[in-house]
């Protein structure tokens, strides 16, 4: 709701110093009427959820602006896909694929859509990391997050808290937008039959070294959902040379 309530901030206390447990509430969606953060998101020891759009924007809905009373430290800590909504945004409305109540898959909006993602991942590092305690999962949590203050993301700490939530991040896997760098070596004086790397990312690079002069053909596949991407070059080395560079595009 938008008050204060002492008794949820005790229960919101207790559960968390008595039961180890980690609250994750939705900000609310009444962020294009210039409205504060809801409870219980507002409240202290809560990790506030908002929701950005598919341009991570955040979306037009997604209430931000703190409360001003010392006993409602309420902000935004973590943003995740919520969707946008036509209505606010002058963009088209999307939404996040979702079970429903009659057991089929429905297209919901919301910061209550953004929060089981975030509670999910919270979840996700728990079952890994079960000696955590409740601050060390809120920690890892908020340093899981991807933020960028460049254009056109223009992120700031009062609209994104932390950023936005990357699953991949907390487990320390590559994701989206990070360069990943691999080398594969021949043995001396010997040509490269065929080498196979499994990478992630949208932009990778690996080398190749003590390499026979010669033709080599470089393959580059992108598989997963809906997705069937390939690229192919020739790159020759000759004798004169001891490093050669180029580029493979998939498409």
């Amino acid at each position: 709701g938008a008050f204060f309530s002492q008794t949820v901030q005790d229960a919101i206390n207790e559960v968390r110093t008595q039961k180890g447990a980690l609250v994750i509430a939705a900000t609310g969606n009444n962020g294009h009427n210039n409205q504060k953060l809801l409870s219980p998101a507002a409240m202290a020891n809560v990790v506030g959820v908002g929701s950005i759009n598919q341009k991570f924007k955040r979306s037009c809905f997604s209430n931000y602006l703190e409360w001003e009373e010392a006993q409602r430290p309420g902000k935004v800590d973590i943003m995740a896909g919520g969707g946008a909504l036509a209505a606010c945004s002058n963009n088209s409305t999307y939404g996040v694929l979702s079970t429903v109540p009659s057991g089929a898959y429905g297209i919901e909006i919301g910061t209550s859509m953004a929060t089981p993602l975030v509670s999910g991942v919270a979840a996700l590092i728990l079952s890994k990391n079960p000696s955590l305690s409740v601050t060390q999962l809120e920690q890892k949590l908020l340093a899981s997050t991807y933020y960028n203050t460049s254009a056109p993301y223009n992120m700031n700490r009062a609209e994104y808290g932390a950023g936005v939530i990357r699953a991949e991040l907390a487990f320390g896997y590559p994701g989206p937008g990070d360069e990943v760098s691999v080398s594969a070596t021949s043995s001396n004086d010997s040509a490269v039959d065929k080498v196979t790397l499994d990478l992630s990312g949208t932009s990778n690079q690996y080398h190749l070294t003590n390499l026979k002069a010669g033709t080599y053909t470089v393959k580059a596949d992108a598989t997963g959902d809906s997705l069937d991407l390939s690229g192919k070059i020739d790159v020759t080395l000759a004798e004169s040379e001891n490093k050669t560079s180029q580029n493979i595009y998939i498409k």
